[in-house]
């Protein structure tokens, strides 16, 4: 009985797949997500959301070579990068261009006004002239989907707060997964500071030179976080420590 039931169930979802979708490009928002019974789609933290590779009774998140995995993010950051582009035309600021972009193309089951969050970042926080707000926005965006969800839990106070400097330093060591963005940022810029990365332009704010700057800057830094977002946490994780406020540099806090 129960057997006849799975079947008739994945004859449904193939049925409703063929019927609504020409391709998988083209999947309709009611099949972007996990509700199917029998189909294995992408985990959260290491998916390709969005638009779910699922396969009836896969064995596990794709059933795809390395090859096509590479090109599947790859044409995941691409279209980030495009979002980004597009969004800077039309009017966002640097944070939200970052925050909007990845969050519209990974699917964080955060809601879709998310990307308002980052207006205060524009101009380096409130034009204040500090961190980048794009930069920030990137963070923001790898939070999304590697930030914590809950703190460790139980009556010791005291083991609580040691549980949670082990999610972020040892197990599975999170701050690693953030230290990424700022050291491949000023890697790649020379700074972090909006202040010193558009110095060039302080007396002809937002010309041409500036804003075509800014653009690929965004562009850049929301591709890098897309990047980030589409690895699991485990792999990240085992990346050093770049530059760090507190010379870190082995995998436990004894180092």
């Amino acid at each position: 009985m129960h057997i006849s039931i799975r079947i008739f169930m994945l004859q449904l979802q193939e049925t409703i797949l063929h019927t609504y979708v020409s391709d998988r490009s083209s999947i309709s928002p009611v099949l972007q997500t996990p509700f199917a019974v029998g189909f294995s789609c992408i985990p959260r933290h290491s998916a390709l959301l969005n638009t779910p590779e699922c396969s009836p009774l896969a064995s596990g998140p794709m059933s795809q070579d390395n090859g096509t995995m590479a090109e599947d993010v790859q044409a995941k950051i691409d279209a980030a990068r495009r979002r980004a582009h597009d969004n800077f035309s039309s009017g966002y600021n640097c944070g939200e261009c970052v925050v909007e972009a990845a969050l519209g193309t990974i699917d964080t089951r955060l809601p879709s006004q998310s990307w308002k969050l980052a207006t205060g970042l524009g101009g380096g926080l409130g034009l204040y002239g500090d961190t980048c707000g794009a930069l920030i926005g990137a963070v923001v965006s790898v939070s999304a989907v590697h930030g914590r969800e809950m703190l460790p839990e139980g009556a010791d106070r005291q083991a609580r707060i040691a549980g949670s400097q082990r999610q972020l330093y040892v197990d599975p060591g999170l701050y690693r997964i953030f230290n990424q963005v700022p050291n491949w940022f000023a890697n790649r810029y020379g700074h972090t500071l909006c202040r010193e990365l558009t110095a060039r332009w302080k007396t002809k704010w937002l010309c041409r030179e500036h804003a075509l700057f800014c653009r690929e800057l965004i562009s850049e830094a929301v591709g890098f976080a897309v990047k980030l977002m589409l690895q699991s946490a485990d792999e990240i994780c085992s990346l050093p420590f770049g530059k760090t406020v507190e010379r870190i540099k082995g995998p436990t806090l004894a180092d």
